[in-house]
């Protein structure tokens, strides 16, 4: 006979009740489950079968990841595994600052990857980030020194984050964003003229050189005793040049000359080389020229090339404000035409006033000449290639140098001072006249 066993179950939204039927031996079977499963529940496991972790367990130091110096970048690597992404952070320490300057620290860590870098506007620059990062950031920190947890210092860190392949781009974007070191990539992230600056500081060293020089001669000094002293001077600046911290650039091996828009740098080169040849020849033969010209003594010939150093260094100081008013097409132009008069007037003055003003002229003209002309280069040049670029523009104007006094001596040889310093006239009338539309042409 079959048992019945009726069960009622208020459903929630029916309200309907259900009956369900079993039979004795899937009772029974229900029963003992019970039973079985109340058992388990009561009964009191064995905790010496799992694994403990005691003091033992614990490491006395905690582990530090092994460091290795970056061939390539100055930075040092951690290597941890992060699934193919690396992170990198340059920390600068922060000077001390006004409480104006500290609120307004928050709107430039925000603002700073946000605007512009080099000749890349906001948005152009946004799409750099976006292509070789994970993206950028920059933020402060202020910690305590270890002995004194009230004497804080800041730091501006900046974050970023990339594939394992880009990690050259990301080091490249970073350092573009914080710093770059070189001087053409700084002018187009700040938008001054820093050539100048830096051209016009070497000008104005050569000046004092020139009149230094002029005094010793005057006062009975060889030229054995006058280059010992510079021999002393140029190892002293070496040896702080040899210790100064200056950070190793990060290699560009994917670039080629071919890939470089040489019909933009041969001409600023070559603009760049006259500008330098100019320079030096003047600096080397001035001299001489006023002594044979004007019979000038020692001290007053020396006046020459330390007037072309002295013009040419407030030229170049000079620069830092013409070139936020002016074009850098229109400042070499003018610049030129000014050296190539200064120059005629120094050739045929028939005073030893007059000449000096010539000699005036000529370093007023090439003051601007050169660093303009790395600066308009610069600013064209994507910020890859930048760096790379501007090395061989300086190849090319640096030629200059070696090219103008052996020039200067054979056209005077053969022809007088008078004539060098005329052919030196020419050469900067081709500056406006040729090479400055031809790269005008170029850097469109």
């Amino acid at each position: 006979m079959r048992t019945l066993l009726t069960i009622t179950a208020l459903q929630l939204f029916s309200r309907r009740r259900v009956i369900l039927i079993a039979t004795g031996s899937e009772v029974q079977l229900a029963l003992a489950c019970a039973q079985a499963l109340e058992e388990r529940q009561l009964r009191k496991d064995d905790d010496s079968i799992l694994p403990k972790v005691d003091l033992t367990d614990v490491p006395l130091q905690l582990p530090e990841p092994e460091a290795r110096f970056a061939g390539d970048m100055p930075a040092t690597i951690y290597a941890r595994g992060t699934n193919g992404l690396v992170y990198e952070q340059v920390i600068l320490p922060v000077p001390n600052l006004t409480e104006e300057e500290l609120l307004l620290l928050p709107y430039y860590t925000t603002l700073i990857p946000e605007v512009g870098c080099g000749d890349l506007d906001y948005l152009q620059m946004q799409d750099r980030i976006s292509a070789e990062s994970g993206g950028i950031s920059a933020s402060f920190s202020a910690k305590g020194k270890i002995d004194d947890v009230q004497d804080l210092e800041g730091y501006i860190v900046f974050n970023g984050k990339a594939l394992a392949r880009n990690r050259s781009e990301l080091a490249r974007l970073l350092r573009d964003v914080v710093m770059n070191a070189r001087v053409s990539a700084f002018e187009a992230e700040s938008g001054r003229s820093l050539m100048n600056l830096n051209h016009g500081l070497y000008s104005m060293a050569y000046a004092l050189s020139a009149v230094v020089t002029g005094l010793a001669r005057s006062a009975g000094w060889g030229a054995f005793g006058v280059l010992a002293c510079v021999s002393v001077l140029t190892f002293v600046f070496a040896v702080l040049i040899a210790f100064s911290p200056v950070p190793k650039p990060v290699a560009d091996e994917e670039h080629s000359d071919t890939s470089l828009p040489w019909a933009l740098i041969v001409p600023a080169g070559v603009i760049v080389l006259l500008a330098f040849l100019s320079e030096q020849a003047t600096e080397g033969w001035s001299a001489l020229h006023l002594e044979r010209a004007h019979n000038a003594s020692p001290a007053q010939s020396a006046l020459g090339p330390a007037l072309l150093g002295l013009t040419m260094g407030i030229g170049r100081l000079c620069g830092q404000v013409v070139a936020q008013h002016m074009s850098e097409r229109v400042v070499i132009t003018w610049g030129a035409v000014v050296a190539a008069v200064g120059a005629i007037i120094a050739a045929y003055a028939p005073s030893l006033a007059l000449a000096y003003i010539g000699f005036a002229l000529l370093g007023t003209g090439l003051s601007v000449t050169v660093p303009m002309s790395f600066a308009w280069v610069g600013k064209h040049l994507p910020a890859k290639q930048r760096a790379y670029g501007i090395s061989r523009l300086s190849v090319i104007g640096y030629a200059g140098f070696f090219m103008g006094p052996p020039i200067m001596g054979f056209v005077s040889e053969a022809a007088g001072l008078s004539a060098s310093f005329t052919v030196i006239a020419v050469l900067m009338v081709i500056v406006p006249v040729v090479l400055v539309p031809l790269t005008a042409r170029n850097a469109r």
